[in-house]
C-alpha cells in the first residue's frame, strides 16, 4: 500500500518526494484478500502517512520557531542595541544647535546696541565656523550610522528569512576590505581611540584584488561589527618581550590552499586582540548561544555575538573558529575562495 503525504505541504519536507509518496506499507501474509481488507489497509496506510507528515511538519515548525527566536536575538544584538548611539549623536547635534542659537542671540544684542565692531564680528564668525564644522561632523556621523543600520535592517528583516525559517543569502561579488571591513572599522575607530587601543590595519599586506569574494554583504558586515565590538570590550594590555606595554588589535586575511578539498582554496579572515588567552576547555563552547567565557564575565554582554558569527559563516559554506596566538586571541572565519 502506498503511503502518501498531503500534496499542499510536500514542499515543506526536508527531502524530495515524487507524486507525494512518503513510503510503502507491506502487509504479510494476507489470507483471503478481499475488497474490505484492501480498503482497511489503504486507510491504515493513509493514517500512517498523515501521522508521519504531521510529525515532520511539527519538527519543521519547532525549527522555524527556534530560528525566529534566534533572529530576534540577532535583531536585538546587531540593530536595537547599536541603534542607541543615535541618542549620543542627536544629543551632540542638539548641543551645537543650542550653541548656535545662543551665539545668534548674543550677536543680535551686541549689534542692536552698536557694540559689535569689525573685530567683534570676526570673533563671532570664527566661533560660528567652529560650531558649523562640529554640526557637519555630527550630521556625517548620523548619515554613516543610518547607512549602516539600514544595511543591517534590510539584511535581518528579509521576508525570505521568515518564509524559509532560516537565514537566506543574497550574495554578490564584493571587495571585503573596502565594502565590509573599512566601513565597520570606521564605526568603531573612535571607541578604539578612547580605549587607547592601537589598530594595525595592514590587512595582511595583500593587494585589494585578492580580497574579492562572493558573500552576503549585510551579514558579513555584521560579523565584522561583532568582532570589532568584542575587541573594544575585551582587548587588554600586554607586555612585549622588550618590556614595553601595548594594547592593540589587528585584522587581515590569508589564502589557505586546498582548505575545502583539492583545488578548493579558502580565504581566512581574522580579527586579533591583545590580552590573556581564553581557557582551552572553552575554545569550542564560546560559539554556543548565550555562552560567555569565564574571563569576561565581569564585562557586559549577551553571549550572542559569536553564535551569530558561527551561524552566518556556516550558511556561507565556511567555518568559524578561535585560536590562542602570541600576545592574545585570534578570531577567524574561513570562506570558500
Amino acid at each position: 500500500m502506498t503511503i502518501r503525504g498531503k500534496g499542499t505541504l510536500m514542499e515543506e519536507l526536508p527531502f524530495q518526494v515524487k507524486d507525494d509518496v512518503l513510503g510503502l506499507l507491506e502487509v504479510y501474509p494476507v489470507n483471503k484478500p478481499n475488497e474490505h481488507r484492501d480498503l482497511f489497509f489503504q486507510k491504515y496506510a493513509n493514517r500512517i502517512g498523515f501521522n508521519i507528515h504531521n510529525r515532520l511538519l511539527m519538527e519543521k515548525n519547532i525549527e522555524h520557531l527556534r530560528f525566529i527566536r534566534n533572529l530576534v536575538a540577532d535583531i536585538e544584538h546587531n540593530i536595537i542595541v547599536p541603534n542607541m548611539v543615535y541618542k549620543l549623536f542627536l544629543r551632540g547635534l542638539r548641543r551645537k544647535v543650542d550653541k548656535n542659537k545662543e551665539l545668534e542671540k548674543l550677536f543680535v544684542e551686541k549689534l542692536s546696541a552698536g557694540q559689535c565692531d569689525e573685530r567683534c564680528m570676526k570673533d563671532y564668525l570664527e566661533e560660528l565656523s567652529d560650531i558649523n564644522e562640529g554640526l557637519t561632523n555630527e550630521v556625517e556621523n548620523i548619515e554613516k550610522h543610518y547607512k549602516n543600520m539600514s544595511l543591517f535592517i534590510e539584511t535581518l528583516f528579509r521576508k525570505s528569512h521568515f518564509d524559509q525559517g532560516r537565514l537566506s543569502l543574497r550574495t554578490k561579488e564584493c571587495n571585503i576590505k573596502k565594502n565590509v571591513v573599512e566601513p565597520q572599522l570606521e564605526r568603531y575607530i573612535e571607541q578604539f581611540k578612547r580605549m587607547d587601543i592601537e589598530v594595525d590595519d595592514k590587512f595582511s599586506g595583500l593587494p585589494d584584488a585578492e580580497v574579492i569574494t562572493v558573500v552576503d554583504v549585510g551579514l558579513i558586515a555584521q560579523v565584522y561589527a561583532n568582532l570589532f565590538s568584542n575587541a573594544v570590550k575585551y582587548t587588554q594590555e600586554i607586555v612585549n618581550g622588550d618590556g614595553n606595554k601595548r594594547k592593540f588589535i589587528s585584522y587581515g586575511h590569508e589564502i589557505v590552499k586546498d582548505y575545502f578539498g583539492e583545488g578548493k582554496d579558502g580565504v581566512k579572515f581574522n580579527v586579533f586582540s591583545s590580552g590573556p588567552h581564553i581557557a582551552p576547555d572553552e575554545h569550542e563552547r564560546i560559539f554556543e548561544e548565550s555562552y560567555r567565557g569565564s574571563n569576561v564575565l565581569h564585562q557586559p554582554g549577551t553571549g550572542h555575538g559569536l553564535s551569530f558569527i558561527k551561524n552566518t559563516v556556516e550558511i556561507h559554506g565556511g567555518v568559524a573558529g578561535y585560536e590562542a596566538t602570541k600576545d592574545g586571541n585570534n578570531f577567524y572565519f574561513i570562506l570558500p575562495r
